[in-house]
């Protein structure tokens, strides 16, 4: 991902975050309190992935980042989820720039 593409991620999910409020409390077993960004493993992405799941985000139907089966990893089904949910609140959804 190029720098801009990372830093516009951050902004848009701290905003995210902001717009969601006290729902990420009712998603998970905690809160996010710090910036998420793709190829990241942290307890923060799988309560980002319970709110989009809780949502109707899907991550993943079944198995790994289904719906009690969240995992702490920031990868492309996230970023699918993210994008889709930024796209939903009229947020400009962030440029994939990976190899």
């Amino acid at each position: 991902m190029h720098k801009t593409s990372k830093l516009l991620l951050a902004v848009v999910i701290t905003m995210a975050v902001i717009f969601i409020g006290t729902s990420i409390a009712s998603a998970a077993d905690g809160t996010i309190n710090i910036t998420l960004k793709y190829g990241m493993n942290n307890i923060q992405v799988k309560y980002l992935q319970q709110m989009l799941n809780e949502k109707g985000y899907t991550i993943a139907s079944s198995g790994i980042g289904s719906k009690g089966m969240e995992s702490s990893f920031f990868g492309p089904a996230t970023m699918k989820a993210v994008k889709l949910f930024q796209s939903s609140k009229s947020l400009v959804a962030d440029q994939e720039n990976r190899k």
